[in-house]
């Protein structure tokens, strides 16, 4: 049983480096394009963040849509059960 888990610790810890080496040769590289043409690096720049932004904006979208429809969904029972008290109240007092 220790000897899969040792494996499994060696395989996460072999692609947690893998990892890392990536995102570092991806920093170099984007390191040389800066170096060596800082316009092309600002607009790579300026696109993964546009591009960032939009998702970001449309997931917020989606979960306000959602939010809005399961909010109101609530008000509108709560409403219901707020006119049926009162209703009930209302006959209440009338009878005494």
């Amino acid at each position: 049983m220790t000897s899969k888990n040792e494996a499994f610790a060696f395989e996460l810890s072999v692609r947690e480096l893998l990892l890392f080496f990536r995102l570092l040769l991806g920093d170099l590289f984007g390191l040389v394009l800066f170096i060596r043409n800082p316009t092309e690096f600002a607009i790579a720049v300026f696109e993964n963040v546009t591009i960032v932004l939009s998702i970001l904006i449309i997931a917020i979208r989606v979960y306000w849509s959602i939010y809005c429809s399961c909010f109101g969904y609530l008000l509108y029972h709560l409403r219901q059960e707020y006119d049926s008290m009162k209703a009930k109240f209302t006959a209440y007092v009338s009878r005494t």
